[in-house]
């Protein structure tokens, strides 16, 4: 695989030896001569042929806002004006996420809709904080706790699967 890169040293294309390239474009900056670490576009090619192309949009403080493949949106994100992701619309998986957070910024809550739909609820998880000493310390997912070793990592998961 070779890279190429622009003056800035960001990837703008990598090439495959079986014949597949995959280019990246970037978001223009606000002044003539500016440009931003921002990925606008990503297009995967068989030679000269495009086989996908996926683009991005974002708000102006840098969160993604849509993703379209071939021009179609597939997934589109609503933030707080604290930066904190509210919804997403995904067509991928055909669903429609919300989340809820703490005065903390802790998320607390995540629910499942029909795409696009939030009268059909199909489901949701819940997230609890309740450590004297670290207040963002992930305790309790969807009712299962979450215990943790001496060095912060988590012994048990989901579904109390062992990490040990």
């Amino acid at each position: 695989m070779t890279y190429n890169y622009d003056y800035l040293e960001r990837v703008t294309k990598k090439e495959y030896s079986n014949a597949l390239n995959v280019n990246y474009t970037y978001l223009a900056g606000s002044g003539v001569s500016t440009t931003t670490p921002l990925v606008s576009d990503v297009e995967i090619k068989n030679g000269s042929a495009s086989i996908i192309k996926y683009s991005y949009t974002y708000d102006n403080v840098g969160n993604i806002l849509t993703v379209k493949e071939n021009g179609i949106e597939k997934q589109s994100f609503t933030y707080d004006k604290l930066g904190q992701l509210t919804q997403e619309d995904n067509a991928y998986a055909n669903q429609t996420y919300t989340y809820t957070y703490d005065a903390a910024g802790n998320i607390t809550g995540k629910y499942r809709w029909e795409y696009k739909d939030l009268s059909m609820g199909n489901g949701y998880s819940t997230y609890g904080y309740d450590n004297a000493t670290w207040d963002d310390l992930l305790t309790n997912l969807d009712g299962t706790t979450i215990t943790y070793d001496n060095m912060g990592n988590p012994l048990n998961w989901k579904n109390i699967y062992s990490l040990t």
